[in-house]
């Protein structure tokens, strides 16, 4: 008995296209009818199938039961927030003041010593393991960036950028709704695009009398959000005005102009305008732009009248770098609300000192030198080198101390301890913060002994070193010109207004140490002998000295010691005795009398 199940579909006939039925011989399960069929959803095509897809091209869900690889990598799949496993400590987030001194130490060397990991860990309060692990990650973010520029990835260049705001200034800018020109007054010719508004826009002379026209369209003055002022000429802008016209701005900008003071009712101000007097309305500003005018510094009090700006561009300008400007790292210590600095790698200083390097470096760098700095000196940077490295003097002059300061900023090159009371040099030759500083200011204190310096490596490394006016009295002459000969960096030494011991068997060395290196001892003439009384030498210049002199042939008696006239005495003494000795032994062989020392002994 054969049964057979369909859903509908007519069984083919003998001779169709399954290619293998013919008859009933096979039964309604067997594989070729099964194969034959069409699933369900199908539709039959007119065209021939070859023998070896025909089979499957009605079965979809045939084809969805096959293997298929993941699109992604295994290792990618992985989706949402990932617990952390059990056992671990969470990630506790680095401070700024721990990144900004890790990343000052990462420009100065990207490799650090088993001492200097110890150090930067005891002063950043983090452990050695943490301190190990950033310079790790700081090491492969600078390859992977290193591998991104050199295949060509980059970023907008800062003259891209000043064409784009010059392009804004002269009608180019990305907001362009109902640009339209105001009348000005009768007589001032139109000067292109020096003033313009957008979002109500409107363009605008570049002279003042235009703004105070402008003041007769007070419906549109109050409405107007967006300003924008190019091309300026003057030296000084006065903004008061400007915010009196138009108190409800949402975005000031100030580009390309020649402007290096702002003042309040024209009176000249400082390098910057106090704009807490020049701005008493922009209480809705949110957007400050003044990058590519040529100001110089700008404080926190300067903003402190401004509470909405969230915002604000400075880029372009040849900043100081000073102090002052501490505030643009942490603003909201300073009470404002800027969230957002744009183009802050544009931001770059000029001058001398850190002309061309980034302003937010040269700020970060100040503040750790701050954090750093000894209590009772004073540090400062005299020159930023390479990628943001500092060359840091630190001042400790006219301090009264008793001993050189313990710790030292890193990168500290020049150390100035003049006039104060120190008796000894040791951290030069102990103490590490001390390696890397070349030029050592000693004038003026107590120190009467340089051996501690003798063999030291700072001895051989060092470029300048000052000890005018201190106790000393003689060098080790061997060690100081051992060291003098392979240093490469040394420049000046200055030895004058001491108290140099002259007698014959110190002073020629020292005087042919002085010539030998005639050109590095900047104070050759004020090397003088001791000033002291009954002594012919007293106050003349060593350099002067001649050795026939030093070691002149004076009387017998005025060249012995105390020692010699000892030893004098026990010679003639050791005569007399053995004169005496023979005398007596003569004359008890002649008569036979005993000495008279003879009747007193037992």
């Amino acid at each position: 008995m054969k049964t057979s199940y369909s859903s509908g579909d007519e069984s083919p006939s003998p001779g169709e296209d399954s290619g293998h039925w013919t008859s009933g011989h096979h039964s309604d399960f067997s594989i070729d009818y099964i194969l034959s069929k069409d699933g369900p959803g199908s539709r039959r095509t007119q065209q021939p199938r070859s023998p070896e897809t025909a089979p499957l091209d009605g079965f979809a869900w045939l084809q969805c039961t096959r293997y298929r690889p993941p699109k992604l990598q295994r290792s990618r799949r992985k989706e949402g927030r990932q617990r952390r496993q059990p056992g671990r400590n969470p990630r506790i987030p680095f401070s700024g003041e721990q990144v900004a001194l890790l990343e000052q130490r990462f420009r100065a060397s990207q490799y650090l010593g088993g001492s200097e990991v110890a150090r930067l860990s005891s002063i950043l309060c983090l452990s050695e393991t943490r301190v190990k692990i950033w310079f790790q990650n700081r090491r492969a973010r600078e390859r992977r960036e290193r591998q991104a520029n050199s295949t060509g990835i980059s970023t907008n260049s800062p003259t891209d950028e000043k064409e784009a705001t010059t392009n804004s200034c002269i009608g180019e800018s990305p907001i362009k709704s109902n640009i339209k020109i105001l009348p000005t007054s009768q007589t001032s010719a139109f000067m292109p695009y020096a003033f313009k508004m957008a979002s109500n826009s409107s363009i605008m002379d570049n002279n003042y009398d235009s703004i105070k026209n402008y003041a007769l369209y007070q419906e549109v003055a109050l409405e107007l959000q967006h300003l924008l002022l190019c091309n300026l000429e003057q030296a000084d802008l006065n903004l008061s005005e400007i915010s009196h016209h138009f108190p409800y701005l949402v975005t000031l900008e100030v580009h390309n102009s020649n402007i290096t003071t702002i003042d309040h009712n024209g009176a000249a101000g400082s390098s910057f305008p106090n704009l807490q007097i020049m701005l008493p309305h922009l209480h809705a500003l949110d957007k400050l732009d003044l990058s590519y005018n040529r100001l110089t510094d700008l404080s926190a009090y300067d903003l402190v009248n401004v509470p909405n700006l969230r915002s604000i561009s400075l880029a372009g300008n040849p900043w100081e770098c000073e102090r002052s400007m501490l505030w643009l790292l942490e603003p909201q210590k300073y009470f404002l609300p800027i969230q957002h600095f744009i183009s802050n790698e544009r931001m770059t200083c000029g001058g001398k000192k850190y002309n061309g390097k980034q302003v937010m470096g040269v700020l970060n760098m100040k503040k750790v030198l701050e954090d750093t700095c000894p209590e009772v000196c004073t540090c400062s940077i005299d020159k930023v080198v390479g990628n943001l490295i500092p060359l840091i003097t630190v001042d400790c002059s006219h301090r009264g101390l008793t001993e050189m300061p313990k710790t030292l900023p890193i990168n500290t090159t020049t150390l100035r301890l003049q006039n104060n009371k120190l008796t000894d040099v040791m951290p030069l030759v102990n103490n590490t913060d001390y390696s890397i500083v070349k030029d050592v200011y000693l004038d003026y204190n107590r120190i009467a002994s340089l051996d501690v310096l003798e063999g030291s490596k700072w001895l051989e490394s060092f470029r300048l070193l000052s000890l005018r006016g201190n106790y000393l009295t003689q060098l080790h002459i061997y060690s100081f010109n051992h060291a003098f000969e392979p240093n490469q960096h040394f420049d000046n030494i200055f030895l004058g207004k001491n108290p140099w011991k002259c007698d014959c068997s110190f002073t020629p060395a020292f005087r042919d140490l002085i010539l030998k290196y005639e050109s590095y001892v900047k104070d050759i003439n004020d090397i003088r002998c001791a000033e002291t009384d009954n002594d012919e030498n007293s106050n003349l210049l060593i350099v002067d000295l001649q050795t026939r002199t030093l070691c002149v042939e004076k009387g017998f008696l005025t060249k012995l010691s105390f020692l010699d006239y000892c030893s004098l005495l026990f010679a003639t003494l050791t005569v007399l005795v053995i004169s005496n000795f023979i005398f007596d032994w003569i004359r008890y062989r002649k008569s036979g009398k005993l000495p008279w020392i003879a009747k007193y002994l037992p």
